[in-house]
């Protein structure tokens, strides 16, 4: 065998790689054990936003169209 010479920087990378191997499978683990959990979490998120959204564009939309009815009454 020849020798091996490994700097800082190899040895960095294969912790860094080492990590992200590690939380990648933590991850996958964890997301197929708490799926119903994790969707859950999601779909009351997404409603949330809906709710909070959906007037604020409303609002703009109907403010928009009252703008443009006074500058363009003719509905050009």
């Amino acid at each position: 065998m020849g020798n091996s010479f490994l700097t800082a920087w190899d040895i960095i990378k294969r912790l860094l790689i080492g990590w992200a191997v590690t939380f990648g499978i933590l991850t996958v683990i964890s997301c197929v054990k708490y799926r119903e959990f994790i969707a859950s979490v999601l779909h009351e998120g997404v409603w949330a936003w809906i709710n909070a959204v959906l007037p604020l564009v409303l609002i703009i939309y109907v403010l928009f169209s009252l703008v443009r009815s006074v500058f363009f009454p003719s509905g050009r």
